[in-house]
């Protein structure tokens, strides 16, 4: 019966000629991959190593890199203890293109082919760096009050860099790329008030891995005078003024003395009968035409008389008076059109859901060019046919010039826009103003100049409905604060797009423009009673629940207690508003 069974070495023998497949892995600097693709950095050297587990027979192993040729290294085989073989190979690479395909192959004289492969996507960190007012540097030294033009530029990322900036509350919007590996973001600084360092971040974004980031950082000096600086200041001025005198007192002996000569040509030429003629002309008549000759009369020819300041005497005009005139007339740019070679656009300030606007030059003469804020409509706003800007524009010219607006400089119009050019101010929002030093429980204002910025915000709402147009959205965030201390209107509308806009955005508006898309003079009424309160209250909104209200629900009213550092203002304030109510 034995004699049916196979002896063990028989067994033994099978097994060994058996073959087992391998179970092939692949690791990139001892990291074990788990999927088919990785990423790495560009250009920098790696280690590759390839892996063929328990396989029966030996394995011998092979690298195809990108489909090419096939590449042999050495192979490490070590066998274990049921005579299975465990495989290994080294492949030192160091990738340069975007996108690279490494295989691992495995075979034996007895056995198939096996392999394993990894795709390479290549990342490259970005060139990042800042530019203040054009000017590359890691410092700045600038005045307090001085614009800045701040620009974060993101050369040579892969993938593409998103831009952003740390610890700034201005909005920016980033720019459209240059190209594929080229970013930009832009804001304008305003009015520094104290050093302050400003940080651009570059963010890579790359699928089921950690995010690149790359961070760059400039500081800004405000720039101030030393004790010894000021004193050349003072020198200089004084210098200056010294040689301003000189000059104006050359200038006054030079034309006593032309003016003499003139006075003795006339003595010498005049007959008897032309002096009489001139004599029995009126009074006022004989000075418009002979000034100078008039201030000689009954006067010794020692006795110098005074030069007259009349432009009229001037040596240096000639020509026709309407010439002389038209020449010296200070152009009004109310009526001013810049056509496309006559203004420039610098800087996107904002692109918003219904207006875009950014900084730029016109040009008010040959060799005169002025910074001005250029405003259109957004293309989709266009399309839609959902505001009247050709009428805004045009009848934003008959606005009056007042410190209570923005001030119209004229209409901007190029091959497909049409722009409304504004004054471009230094300036910050009055919310700001309200909230400069939250920590202080002092008002930033006294009550003369409280008074003084309500009276401008009713007077310039008043000053727009005259025209025509409506303030929707009108709050402390769209009044621009001087660093004259002035409060100016701006981002106003006609009266008939007024109920289109408070459908297309909703920020502090009266109840009829939530529930119903309804907007008149009296929603402004509200709006502006609403701005009064939160300056008067350093800030607080007079509604501080922040929450949905449906239709017909019961809302409790706040409960408002007039600020009593204000109280004397109450009667006038209220006076006068009940005055303005009245009109509307």
């Amino acid at each position: 019966m034995n004699r049916f069974h196979e002896p063990d070495e028989l067994i033994l023998l099978k097994a060994v000629d058996s073959k087992i497949p391998p179970r092939m892995s692949l690791k990139i600097n001892e990291f074990p991959l788990n999927q088919s693709y990785v990423w790495v950095p560009q250009y920098e050297l790696m280690v590759i190593t390839c892996f063929a587990w328990e396989a029966r027979p030996k394995m011998n192993l092979s690298w195809v890199i990108n489909n090419l040729d096939r590449i042999y290294t050495k192979t490490n085989v070590t066998e274990g203890d049921t005579q299975i073989y465990n495989s290994k190979s080294l492949l030192h690479y160091r990738p340069t293109q975007e996108n690279e395909k490494i295989s691992c192959y495995g075979n034996s004289v007895t056995s198939s082919e096996y392999h394993v492969g990894v795709s390479l996507y290549t990342y490259v960190f970005p060139q990042l760096y800042i530019t203040l007012n054009g000017e590359r540097t890691d410092k700045k030294y600038v005045s307090a009050g001085e614009n800045l033009a701040v620009i974060c530029h993101a050369d040579g990322a892969r993938p593409t860099a998103v831009l952003s900036f740390i610890d700034r509350n201005e909005v920016v919007t980033e720019m459209t790329p240059t190209t594929n590996t080229s970013r930009r973001i832009s804001f304008v600084l305003i009015k520094p008030l104290k050093e302050e360092n400003i940080t651009c971040t570059s963010t890579q974004r790359r699928d089921s891995e950690r995010d690149l980031k790359t961070v760059v950082t400039v500081t800004v000096h405000l720039f101030g005078f030393g004790y010894l600086q000021w004193i050349i200041l003072s020198i200089a001025i004084l210098l200056t003024c010294f040689l301003f005198v000189c000059i104006y007192k050359i200038t006054i002996k030079i034309r006593a003395s032309m003016s003499v000569n003139l006075s003795t040509d006339a003595d010498t030429t005049l007959g008897g009968s032309t002096q009489l003629q001139l004599n029995t002309l009126p009074a006022e008549q004989s000075l418009l035409q002979n000034p100078l000759q008039g201030s000689l009369k009954n006067k010794q020819k020692s006795d110098l008389p005074s030069i007259p300041i009349d432009e009229s005497n001037s040596i240096h005009s000639s020509g026709s008076e309407s010439n002389y005139y038209s020449a010296a007339e200070d152009r009004g740019t109310k009526d001013r059109i810049f056509t496309e070679s006559e203004f420039c656009i610098l800087l996107a300030i904002k692109v918003g859901t219904i207006y875009n606007r950014w900084m730029g030059t016109i040009r008010m003469s040959s060799d005169v060019n002025k910074c001005a804020v250029l405003t259109t409509i957004t293309e989709g706003i266009t399309k839609k046919k959902i505001i009247h800007w050709n009428s805004f524009v045009k009848r934003t010219l008959d606005l009056p010039t007042t410190d209570r607006l923005t001030r119209i400089e004229g209409i901007a119009v190029d091959k497909t826009n049409i722009y409304l050019v504004t004054e471009h101010s230094v300036c910050e929002t009055l919310e700001s103003r309200l909230t400069f030093d939250p920590s202080s429980h002092s008002s930033p204002f006294l009550v003369l100049d409280v008074m003084k910025h309500i009276t401008a915000i009713v007077e310039g709402i008043e000053c727009l409905q005259s025209f025509g147009f409506l303030h929707p959205g009108l709050s402390t965030k769209k009044i621009l604060y001087t660093k004259e201390g002035i409060c100016k209107l701006y981002d106003f509308c006609l009266a008939e797009d007024a109920s289109k806009i408070v459908t297309i955005k909703k920020p502090q508006f009266p109840p009829e423009s939530f529930f119903r898309n309804e907007y008149s003079a009296e929603s402004d009424v509200w709006s502006t009673a609403v701005v009064i309160w939160e300056i008067l209250s350093m800030g607080d909104s007079p509604f501080p629940v922040d929450e949905d209200i449906k239709p017909g629900q019961d809302v409790k009213a706040p409960t408002l207690n007039w600020p009593q550092r204000y109280f004397q203002l109450r009667y006038p304030l209220s006076t006068k508003l009940t005055k303005y109510h009245g009109n509307r």
